[in-house]
């Protein structure tokens, strides 16, 4: 791990890299998934460290590593099948991730799999699985453009597994799982050129697999797979040679895999390949491992891999390669107990991690609030006062008939409108001042009477359901003018529309990206579709028991943030239910601790807090908003907090991306209802109404991030 700061900027470097000064707070968080070729990129909350989704990016075959450069301009992920290295830009207000002209790059290795930089940036070092060695190659600080360093890549063991790099700069380390062993290198500073260190290559233990070297440099731990044990070995200062110092054992059943330190080197924590994590103190002094209150620490998926934690030690996130998930525990400072707070789905298999900070956290502004007005077939536009949440007019556009439903594209450039009676989607690009103008072409012919609407984390595809044709018709998103066109037939998936079983009542995308979930009108269930590497949804899951039953009847349906829990709400019954996502398959099913909770009367909509841990649930006959807390591990519904009264026949809800504001559509008064939320306690407090257009039947917020 290593802290670095450049021009006021601090930034966490992972996968081998190495430990350094502390960092201020995360800003963003990335995660490789190796199944489905991509990274899965997240903005950390920067109080609590939860990871709110911002989309993701493919990559090349079977990525095992991301490592962030120190200037946080660039990220690095090596790909074990792909053969290459590819570099992103990252964007440093939003935080996603763009191929760099040139990429991916050559390392002249045979499976790149884990890779570190040097704690000035200069050079790239990366393990090549099977082609036994290790390769540096120079990284161009304007562009991260990688050249091959003369002479690289330099022989090691066979089949290496991770590198690791000391905090001076001086020398990277290679373990490698055949031969048993640990190569070190002392790296030339002005050439990037490696080599071997005195006494190189070290017998480490059977099976060798990460590395995580102590803040002072004085030693390096090694997780053995075969004696299932940790190497512990002092680090010459001068020479950077090894000497192996002791060997802890773990306990019977116990597989050690990836290794995380804590900022200062005063925890180490291990994962467990068949589940939960281990942590231990840290003498700096003997670099002797004693294990902390509680531990081992109980898995919350599948196949826990790497264990990483943020700069400010806070938090530990824990990659569940299996259950395809990441874990984050709060990370007590005194005494290294691990307590876990909530798992966050990734995409297919998530290995490494990285993280970049910055003086100040992410902070989330909501801009723009846009009402659908299905009355008077307009699309009423509002700014958000940052102090307040009040809004204020900017103006109206017109519709086609009896608009329904609206999606804001993630990048903040375009609005969605569904359009029931004249069976078409009316888009928008959003000016400046929060006012829409008309996309060319617009609008776009969708099914017979669209009621559904939603796009993707990427801006990339609009999914419309249309209950008079009982269809789906998804479209490519025209990132420059908003247009939309059609899929095509190619080999993944056949042209739309696709074909429903039923006639739908909405759609919905889950947070990840990982499926598209239709619900019936009638019977209670709700098809899904997955959604494959090139991003687009494809195949519906009837293999793994689509169409999902979720009750007698469904009024709506909705993804908590995180993305592992589905809640369904029922107007006949009054009542408001969870549903796990399968996080192998992505299909439904029971959540295994949360039971429904009663409802207002006839409850229509629901919402939660960008947290997690409160949930707001709309009930159009007793004309109010219950608020609920939720846990956000296990989904469970705890009592009623409260509830607030709304307008007339309220028919719509919407929180803002911060938190803290939220906002009824009442299409019986035709106005907003505006609400404060107190973010420790989710409760919510009126701050007046103002006139919207006639009989509004949707609403949305358009939140920026700074």
């Amino acid at each position: 791990m290593l802290y670095a700061v450049v021009a006021g900027v601090a930034f966490y470097l992972l996968c081998g890299s190495t430990n350094a000064v502390a960092a201020p707070v995360t800003r963003f968080a990335y995660a490789v998934n190796a199944y489905d070729a991509s990274i899965s990129q997240f903005v950390v909350d920067g109080a609590t460290g939860q990871l709110r989704h911002n989309g993701w990016v493919e990559t090349g075959r079977f990525p095992s590593c991301i490592v962030i450069h120190p200037s946080g301009k660039f990220a690095f992920v090596a790909e074990q099948t792909g053969m290459k290295v590819s570099v992103y830009d990252i964007n440093p207000v939003n935080g996603r991730l763009t191929p760099i002209k040139g990429s991916p790059f050559d390392s002249k290795q045979v499976s790149p799999f884990w890779a570190v930089t040097d704690p000035d940036g200069k050079y790239l070092f990366i393990a090549g699985r099977n082609s036994n060695n290790i390769a540096a190659m120079a990284i161009d600080q304007k562009t991260g453009a990688l050249t091959n360093v003369p002479g690289s890549p330099y022989p090691g063991g066979e089949l290496p597994r991770s590198v690791a790099m000391h905090p001076s700069g001086k020398f990277v380390y290679m373990a490698s799982i055949n031969h048993d062993v640990i190569n070190g290198y002392q790296i030339d500073a002005k050439s990037g050129k490696l080599n071997p260190v005195p006494g190189s290559p070290i017998l480490a233990g059977d099976a060798p697999q990460y590395m995580r070297i102590h803040p002072n440099g004085k030693f390096l731990y090694l997780s053995n797979w075969n004696d299932r044990d940790i190497s512990i070995f002092e680090v010459d200062a001068r020479s950077g040679s090894l000497t192996k110092k002791k060997r802890l054992p773990l306990a019977e059943g116990v597989y050690p895999f990836g290794l995380g330190m804590a900022p200062g080197g005063r925890f180490l924590y291990v994962a467990n390949w068949f589940g939960g994590t281990l942590g231990f103190s840290v003498n700096a002094d003997t670099g002797e491992l004693t294990p902390v209150p509680h531990s081992p620490f109980a898995s919350k998926g599948g196949l826990p891999v790497q264990v990483e934690l943020d700069p400010q030690g806070k938090n530990a996130y824990v990659t569940n390669y299996d259950s395809h998930s990441i874990t984050r525990y709060e990370v007590d400072p005194t005494s290294g107990t691990l307590n876990v707070q909530e798992t966050t789905m990734a995409r297919i298999g998530p290995r490494s991690m990285a993280f970049v900070t910055d003086q100040r956290a992410v902070e989330y502004q909501p801009r723009f609030t846009y009402v659908v007005n299905e009355g008077d077939n307009s699309v009423s536009a509002f700014v958000v006062d940052l102090q307040s949440g009040a809004l204020t007019s900017v103006g109206t556009v017109s519709t086609g008939s009896r608009p329904i439903g609206i999606a804001i594209d993630p990048l903040k450039r375009f609005v969605y409108v569904a359009n029931q009676d004249s069976d078409n989607v009316s888009a928008f690009s959003v000016n400046t001042n929060g006012s829409l103008t008309a996309v060319p072409g617009s609008p776009f012919k969708a099914g017979k009477n669209p009621v559904g609407i939603a796009i993707d984390s990427n801006g990339r595809n609009l999914h419309v359901s249309n209950r008079g044709s009982k269809t789906m018709t998804v479209y490519d998103v025209n990132p420059t003018t908003g247009a939309l066109a059609e899929l095509g037939l190619t080999d993944l998936h056949e042209k739309s529309p696709f074909a429903l079983d039923a006639e739908p009542a909405g759609l919905v995308i889950q947070p990840a990206d990982r499926g598209v979930f239709v619900p019936y009108a009638e019977g209670g269930k709700v098809e899904g579709f997955k959604y494959y590497d090139d991003g687009v949804m494809v195949v519906k899951l009837d293999q793994y028991g689509s169409p999902y039953s979720l009750g007698k009847n469904i009024t709506a349906i909705a993804w908590e943030p995180n993305g592992r829990n589905l809640f369904r709400i029922d107007d006949k019954s009054n009542s408001v239910e969870p549903f796990a996502m399968n996080e192998v398959t992505t299909g439904l099913r029971d959540a295994d601790e949360a039971k429904p909770a009663a409802t207002g009367k006839k409850p229509v909509a629901l919402a939660f807090h960008p947290n997690a841990r409160f949930m707001y649930v709309l009930n159009q006959d007793s004309e109010d908003v219950y608020v609920y807390p939720i846990d956000p591990d296990t989904a469970v519904i705890g009592a009623m907090l409260g509830s607030v009264k709304t307008g007339k026949r309220p028919s719509a809800i919407s929180v803002d991306g911060s938190g803290r504001y939220l906002y009824v559509a009442n299409a019986g008064s035709d106005d907003v209802s505006m609400f404060t939320i107190d973010g420790n306690s989710g409760k919510l407090s009126a701050s007046g109404t103002v006139a919207a257009g006639k009989r509004p039947a949707a609403i949305a917020v358009l939140t920026e991030i700074r």
